[in-house]
């Protein structure tokens, strides 16, 4: 999975841990982002409170001639909800925790966040908090909404692809293949021992270490 979508899924699995330990005291409508402000949010958004992920970019911060870094960001959209007054929807009311609420638990469980690929390694730095802001205070459908944005940074590293200069030389093909039944020829490349068919075709006969078979076959076929 690219690694843009890991730190989305990490931010909801650790509101997820934290739900699932008892540690908020609330449940959270938590999803990412579908474009909930360009319809009417009054409608688009059924339960409460409702935590939204966003990825909300990436600007440049380091360049060099085969790498490069960006700063990336993301949203956690807190959302909180009254039916009698701004303050409650703030502030919460008793029952419903209200965006204040919703904010301190977004820095205490998102800030510092180390998210880890696959392989266990950090796919980018920790997560830190960038800026709130708020994003809407009003009354659709009777209802005081009021909804605050959590912003984070975390710096990524990339790999540029190749330029056609800097491919080399096109001197040799080797191929190995895998003929039906599949699956008898090992994956790891070259796999001239366990080949159905193996092609070494010399483009340029100065090549070093050519060897002067231009096609074998595995003595079983």
């Amino acid at each position: 999975m690219n690694a843009i979508g890991v730190i989305e899924d990490a931010i909801k699995s650790r509101f997820n841990a934290a739900q699932a330990a008892g540690a908020l005291g609330y449940h959270p409508d938590l999803r990412t982002y579908a474009g909930e402000f360009s319809a009417d949010i009054g409608r688009a958004v059924q339960r409460w409170p409702t935590l939204l992920i966003v990825y909300a970019g990436a600007s440049l911060t380091k360049e060099a001639r085969a790498t490069f870094a960006m700063r990336h960001s993301f949203g956690v959209i807190c959302m909180a909800r009254s039916l009698r007054n701004e303050e409650e929807g703030r502030r919460g009311d008793g029952a419903e925790p209200g965006s204040y609420q919703l904010i301190a638990d977004t820095l205490a469980l998102i800030s510092g966040l180390v998210v880890s690929g696959e392989d266990g390694k950090p796919v980018c730095t920790p997560l830190i908090p960038r800026a709130v802001r708020p994003l809407l205070n009003d009354r659709p459908d009777a209802q005081l909404l009021s909804v605050y944005a959590v912003d984070f940074d975390t710096e990524l590293g990339h790999q540029m692809l190749p330029s056609a200069g800097d491919l080399g030389n096109f001197d040799v093909l080797h191929a190995n293949w895998d003929i039906p039944a599949f699956g008898n020829v090992s994956t790891d490349l070259p796999a001239d021992d366990t080949a159905d068919a193996t092609n070494h075709i010399v483009i340029n006969p100065a090549a070093p270490e050519a060897p002067p078979e231009e096609e074998t076959e595995n003595e079983n076929d």
